[in-house]
């Protein structure tokens, strides 16, 4: 009987366990997919700069293999000094996730064209991030110019309603949630839902990362 007890108590055990897998996989995966639609290069990597995720702009940008690479997995410059400093970068973002202070944590790099410069911004990864080991978020930018879309692009861009885009431009252009409910004759509390739409389409948690994801879209 004690036995048996056990052995129930065991494969309820390992059925959690799968089930919290299954649904850290899936809040993963929606990740992947909203940072696959950000116009920036993304690089998810853990303190060592090993890669974890890397968006398809990135993919773009590390073929290249002029400012930056990726040698076993390990992001790399293109010279030992850039990469030098690339790791601290990382380090340095990756320790603000314990409450040190970050610094200043942006990057410049060039390849063997000059012309061809990358700027690298490293966003340290909270606690509970869905993302597995990666600790940092590295934005990889080529100089392209970006620009504000409007609402209908970004409502095919990431699946919203007409009234969430309208509600996610105006964020993006500075609005506050109380400016954004007078403006479209609705309630705060009704902004606030809505806001927590966008966040779950876009794979943002704060505000502040969702303005950053929306001000990311191309024309």
């Amino acid at each position: 009987m004690a036995l048996r007890a056990l052995d129930a108590r065991t494969a309820n055990g390992a059925d959690r366990w799968r089930r919290r897998c299954l649904a850290a996989e899936a809040r993963a995966a929606q990740t992947g997919a909203a940072l696959d639609r950000i116009e920036l290069g993304v690089l998810l990597v853990d303190r060592y700069g090993a890669s974890h995720f890397v968006n398809r702009v990135a993919a773009r940008m590390l073929a290249r293999g002029d400012a930056l690479h990726l040698e076993d997995r390990t992001v790399c410059a293109a010279d030992p000094a850039q990469t030098a400093h690339l790791r601290h970068l990382i380090l340095a973002a990756a320790a603000a996730n314990s409450g040190a202070e970050p610094g200043d944590l942006h990057l410049r790099l060039t390849g063997t064209d000059p012309r061809c410069s990358l700027m690298i911004r490293a966003m340290p990864l909270g606690p509970g991030n869905p993302t597995g080991p990666a600790r940092v978020a590295l934005f990889l930018d080529d100089g392209q110019p970006l620009a504000l879309s409007s609402a209908s692009v970004l409502a095919r861009h990431f699946g919203l309603t007409p009234r969430e885009a309208a509600i996610g431009w105006r964020l993006a252009q500075g609005h506050t949630l109380p400016a954004v409910a007078d403006a479209l004759g609705i309630a705060p509390a009704t902004v606030r839902t809505h806001l927590k739409h966008l966040f779950r389409k876009t794979g943002t948690a704060r505000q502040a990362d969702l303005v950053r994801c929306l001000l990311s879209v191309r024309w």
